[in-house]
């Protein structure tokens, strides 16, 4: 009876261990699929490579173009939500 509880108990930790490997390998293998997408997305001598690279330019710039006007604003809102919260908190002590 002992003996049948203990390989009843290895045979349930197995199924587990077995459950989890294939979670794994189902997400490795989503991965290097995620990974040949987009290096095939971005390679020149791919055939949709330029669509890519254009893509990419286009991110660039757009991203030169907002970051200073962002840049801004984040720091206006930081800054005008610390010196309120100053003023808040002398009224307060």
């Amino acid at each position: 009876m002992l003996i049948f509880k203990k390989k009843q108990k290895l045979n349930s930790k197995g199924q587990k261990k077995k459950k989890k490997m294939n979670f794994h390998l189902g997400m490795n293998l989503a991965q290097c699929r995620i990974s040949e997408t987009i290096k095939n997305f971005y390679d020149e001598t791919a055939v949709l490579g330029l669509c890519g690279l254009k893509y990419q330019d286009a991110v660039e710039s757009i991203d030169t173009q907002i970051k200073p006007q962002t840049v801004f604003f984040f720091f206006n809102f930081i800054f005008t939500t610390f010196f309120n919260f100053q003023k808040f908190w002398k009224k307060v002590k």
